[in-house]
């Protein structure tokens, strides 16, 4: 006894748009959790996909930042980087920010303006902090040694860190430094 069974195929236009309809109805904090899996230019791109998408890249909680990617194969130029890096930061200021990743190796950025940077970023309960980069700078020691929330910490850069006497890093747990040296306030 045979039995065929009967399928019915759909022309590939529906299912492009049907597939679209379940990742949209995901909560945009789940889709901001797979946004920061991405470059931070790439989840900030995503708000051109739709009117739904347009603020959903607000929602995400890692922001990796690297001066060497280039967005649609073009090489950002160092204005637009900074740029680009000062808006995110300013649209997610009442946001936490879990994983922050900054990796600056092709320009020469003023040293206040990345201290800057990094002391916003500790201010926001990051876990995750990786700094890579190439120049000497002055680091924000002060707001890294209160950072209670900070669990893993890479640092990769030519700089000198004055330790306060009076540090707690409650829930560190890895710590990676190259190319830092650490000195004593006392």
């Amino acid at each position: 006894m045979n039995s065929i069974i009967a399928t019915k195929r759909l022309p590939p236009e529906q299912t492009v748009v049907e597939g679209e309809g379940i990742i949209s109805k995901l909560h945009e904090s789940i889709l901001g959790k797979i946004l920061s899996f991405l470059p931070t230019t790439d989840a900030v791109h995503t708000s051109v996909l739709s009117k739904g998408w347009i603020h959903v890249w607000k929602s995400i909680t890692g922001l990796q930042f690297n001066d060497a990617l280039h967005p649609l194969g073009k090489k950002m130029q160092k204005e637009h980087f900074v740029c680009f890096v000062k808006k995110v930061i300013l649209h997610l200021a009442n946001s936490s920010i879990q994983s922050f990743s900054l990796c600056l190796t092709c320009y020469h950025y003023d040293s206040t303006l990345v201290s800057a940077w990094i002391s916003s970023i500790l201010q926001r309960g990051v876990q995750n902090l990786h700094i890579q980069y190439a120049d000497e700078i002055l680091f924000p020691s002060c707001s890294l040694f209160s950072c209670n929330s900070l669990v893993q910490l890479v640092l990769q850069m030519k700089c000198t860190i004055s330790v306060p006497i009076f540090s707690s890093l409650p829930n560190l747990q890895n710590l990676s430094i190259s190319g830092v040296r650490l000195v004593s306030e006392s």
